[in-house]
C-alpha cells in the first residue's frame, strides 16, 4: 500500500507542478520513455555520434 501512495503523490504533484507551469494536468513519468527498447537505442546510438 505505501508504494501506491508513494506513486499517487507523484502523480499529484506532478499533475500540480504541470497546471502551475503549462496550465494543463496532461504529465507522464517517464518510466516507459526510459525503459522503451527504441528509445534506449536511440540514445545510445546518439551519444556515440556526438
Amino acid at each position: 500500500m505505501k508504494a501506491y501512495n508513494e506513486l499517487l503523490n507523484a502523480e499529484l504533484t506532478a499533475r500540480g507542478a504541470a497546471i502551475v507551469g503549462f496550465g494543463g494536468d496532461g504529465t507522464i513519468c517517464g518510466k516507459c520513455i526510459e525503459i522503451c527498447p527504441y528509445t534506449r537505442r536511440y540514445l545510445e546510438n546518439s551519444e556515440s555520434t556526438d
